[in-house]
């Protein structure tokens, strides 16, 4: 076999692996699931997935449920208009990061909060705040969000 068949090949079945990552990522997110990929190497936790691991670079991994909820550590409002068509429509929106209770930080959209520099200001201030995992649908796909969590419930204070 050529080098040239062999990349071609290798190529295909990275790209249907890549398929089989972003469908399971939808599905999980559609089921109030987080999946990530556990480095059978190094064990560093990748979120979201992808195809090897992005400490060691090893393709050996094995699929672990993060749990949906954390605390969010920063966060800031967003209105101007998002590069990829399907986005368009979260705008305004207000965006943050959170450490899962796992210890993974993620990044997503923030929702329960006006999407204005006060109200987000109020917010940041009153950081950490405890969120569970949510999404926000666009033209048929989940985006991943995460919403304040209710005080009286297990992650609020």
């Amino acid at each position: 076999m050529t080098r040239a068949v062999h990349a071609a090949r290798t190529l295909k079945r990275r790209q249907g692996v890549s398929e089989a990552i972003i469908n399971r990522h939808y599905e999980g997110l559609r089921a109030g699931e987080l999946h990530a990929h556990r480095c059978v190497r190094c064990h560093r936790v990748t979120f979201p997935m992808t195809g090897e691991c992005d400490e060691c670079g090893s393709f050996d991994y094995e699929e672990v449920t993060l749990r949906p909820h954390g605390v969010l550590v920063s966060v800031a409002h967003g209105g101007a208009p998002p590069p990829h068509p399907r986005f368009r429509r979260t705008t305004p929106y207000v965006y943050g990061q959170v450490r899962l209770d796992d210890g993974v930080l993620a990044e997503a959209i923030i929702r329960g909060v006006e999407a204005d520099p006060a109200a987000v200001a109020r917010l940041g201030a009153a950081l950490p705040a405890p969120v569970v995992l949510d999404f926000v649908e666009s033209e048929g796909l989940p985006i991943m969000a995460f919403r304040l969590a209710e005080v009286g419930t297990s992650h609020a204070p």
